[in-house]
């Protein structure tokens, strides 16, 4: 669930320096995609904090890939309708098919800009913050998103859910993309693949 929470958080606010949700349409349609350098801290209810580190590549054309480095490797590829997570500490690759009702889907479509995001959250506009409260039915673990910006560049996201967790996404850095990464993952051929 964490993961696919971070998903969305990631598609929806790949803003690099727009400050306002008319402006990230705008660039989303002049870029391939957006790079971003990230902690992610994770207060799931009964647990440890968990903090995470990575960096994300963010394409227009419904691809995702993910690189954590801390505290272990992994790797996640959203390909479409697919996901592939390679775990090297566990010399182990999960594919799994996204669910056609995932809220994720949703994303892709604003990020192309053939969604607006107000169809999906209504958005209200404090200052050097927004509040978004889900109106979409197929999103229905969020309880509400805060996007906190600085320097007219969004800074920390955090999401609630509806199991009183809270995920909170430090952005590092952010940039546009104007050519495709190769966001291939490469693992060995002895590797154990698990389908879902």
């Amino acid at each position: 669930m964490v993961k696919k929470i971070f998903l969305t958080l990631l598609l929806i606010f790949s803003l690099s320096k727009a400050n306002s949700f008319e402006e990230f349409i705008e660039k989303a349609k002049k870029h391939k995609g957006v790079y971003i350098e990230f902690t992610q801290i994770s207060l799931i209810e009964g647990f440890d904090q968990q903090t995470f580190e990575g960096k994300a590549f963010i394409l227009k054309d419904k691809k995702i890939k993910i690189e954590y480095t801390s505290p272990q490797k992994q790797y996640i590829l959203i390909e479409g309708e697919k996901s592939i997570t390679y775990i090297p500490s566990e010399n182990q690759v999960i594919i799994t098919k996204l669910d056609q009702d995932l809220a994720l889907i949703d994303i892709f479509k604003l990020l192309s800009g053939a969604l607006e995001l107000e169809k999906i959250f209504s958005i209200k506009a404090e200052k050097d913050k927004y509040i978004l409260l889900p109106k979409n039915p197929k999103i229905k673990e969020i309880k509400k998103i805060v996007i906190h910006f600085k320097d007219k560049k969004p800074h920390e996201i955090k999401l609630y859910d509806t199991e009183n967790n809270v995920v909170i996404i430090k952005i590092k850095k952010i940039k546009y993309l104007d050519s495709e990464p190769n966001l291939d993952i490469n693992y060995p051929i002895d590797v154990e693949i698990i389908t879902y």
